[in-house]
C-alpha cells in the first residue's frame, strides 16, 4: 500500500512540477513506489497461488502488466497536449490498486526460502517463450518509464 501511495503521489507531483530537480526527485519517488508495489504484489501472488495454478496466474498477471505498458504510451499519443490530465488520471488508476491490497485479510509469509541461481537456467531452457516475453515486457517498461521525462520536457 505504501508503494501505491508513493506512486500516486509522484504522479500527482509530476503533473504540476516544471523545474528539473523537483522533477528528478518525483521520478525517484515514482520508481521507488512502483518497484515496491510490484515486488510486494508479485511476492504475494506467488505465495497465495496454488502451485498447480501459479504459472497460469503469473502469466495473466504479466500479460495484464504488459498491456498496461502498451496502452500507457498509446494514451500519451492520444493526449499529447494534456500531460497533467493524463498523469492525474494515472494517479487515480494507481490508487484503485489499493482496493485489492486493502481487501486482502491474510498476511503474506515473510519467510521466503532463498533459492539457488543455478535453477534459473533449466527454467529458461524449459520455457524460452515465457522468458522471452518477460524480457520484451521489461524492455518496454524501461523504455516507457525512461521516455516520460523526455515527453514532459517536449510538452513544456
Amino acid at each position: 500500500m505504501l508503494g501505491v501511495g508513493l506512486l500516486a503521489a509522484a504522479l500527482i507531483a509530476l503533473a504540476f512540477l516544471r523545474d528539473f530537480w523537483p522533477l528528478f526527485a518525483a521520478r525517484l519517488v515514482l520508481g521507488c513506489g512502483a518497484g515496491l508495489m510490484f515486488i510486494v504484489a508479485e511476492t504475494a501472488l506467488n505465495t497465495a497461488a496454488a502451485p498447480e495454478r501459479r504459472g497460469r496466474i503469473t502469466g495473466v498477471y504479466t500479460a495484464a502488466s504488459a498491456l498496461g505498458f502498451v496502452f500507457g504510451p498509446a494514451l500519451i499519443a492520444l493526449m499529447p497536449d494534456r500531460p497533467a490530465a493524463l498523469l492525474l488520471g494515472c494517479a487515480a488508476i494507481a490508487l484503485m490498486a489499493l482496493i485489492p491490497f486493502a481487501a486482502e485479510k491474510r498476511r503474506v509469509s515473510r519467510a521466503v526460502a532463498p533459492g539457488s541461481a543455478r535453477h534459473i537456467l533449466p527454467a529458461i531452457a524449459a520455457f524460452p517463450l515465457a522468458f522471452g516475453f518477460l524480457f520484451i515486457a521489461s524492455m518496454v517498461d524501461a523504455v516507457a518509464i525512461s521516455l516520460m521525462p523526455v515527453i514532459m520536457l517536449d510538452r513544456g
